[in-house]
């Protein structure tokens, strides 16, 4: 893959980026389009790994078994410049950015050896997006102003009791809008993590959504209409029922 730029005549660095000119043409190394947007290498990983059916859902000794091949992921994830990021249609970008945080996750855990897998990342722990490294703090917010569909955020990885179930495989462009969808509508029905109590007139929800309640309130107006719609009873409104989160 190549993009032609008319006005370069001379070598021009790319600050940041695994990218150089060469006269009129600019390459990329060859690593940085070991990514695909089938993600293939990262659903081998997650065979098996998850299976949101048990409990716990992940399996942290098949998940050692296949470090080199998760490390392989990331190592192509992470070569990715922001410059060819930002050649990616939307789906793309979602994708990539929701599968290299997962892929992130797990290797914190099986790093770390959590065999419960809930481990979640601390606001200060390290990763790295478009070769730079940054805290995990930043890149969760970077997610939040960048992805539009706060369902794409239901699908980051989290193990504990309190989130959605993991899906079993990568994100891919082709698949995206139907596995968001799957993975909201299953969280946002799942009556052990939220539902309305009829007696008191309130709906109860996972302090998930209370996380991302900005990123939801951009997209739907707030977590109310949002649970109206994922579990399809518009007919609360009439109700105007309160909100409480769980702990």
């Amino acid at each position: 893959m190549r993009l032609l730029l008319r006005s370069l005549a001379c070598l021009v660095p790319f600050a940041g980026s695994q990218l150089w000119a060469s006269g009129r043409e600019v390459y990329y190394p060859p690593s940085v389009f070991q990514l695909s947007h089938q993600h293939e290498t990262l659903s081998q990983v997650l065979i098996g790994v998850i299976s949101p059916q048990k409990s716990p859902p992940l399996d942290l000794e098949k998940l050692s078994q296949r470090r080199s091949l998760l490390k392989s992921y990331l190592d192509a994830s992470q070569s990715v410049a922001r410059t060819e990021y930002d050649d990616f249609n939307e789906r793309q970008k979602i994708a990539y950015l929701v599968n290299l945080h997962n892929a992130l996750l797990l290797e914190s855990i099986v790093k770390n050896g959590n065999a419960s897998g809930t481990r979640s990342f601390n606001d200060a722990d390290r990763v790295r997006l478009f070769s730079d490294d940054i805290t995990y703090l930043q890149f969760r917010l970077y997610l939040e102003r960048k992805i539009a569909d706060p369902r794409a955020m239901l699908a980051l990885f989290c193990f504990e009791p309190k989130c959605p179930t993991p899906h079993s495989a990568a994100l891919t462009e082709k698949d995206l809008v139907d596995t968001l969808a799957e993975i909201s509508d299953q969280f946002m029905n799942d009556r052990t993590k939220n539902f309305y109590d009829n007696k008191k007139n309130e709906i109860v929800l996972s302090p998930v959504l209370k996380k991302y309640e900005s990123v939801i309130s951009r997209r739907y107006g707030g977590v109310r209409d949002f649970y109206f719609r994922t579990t399809k009873q518009p007919h609360l409104r009439t109700k105007n029922p309160k909100i409480s989160f769980r702990d």
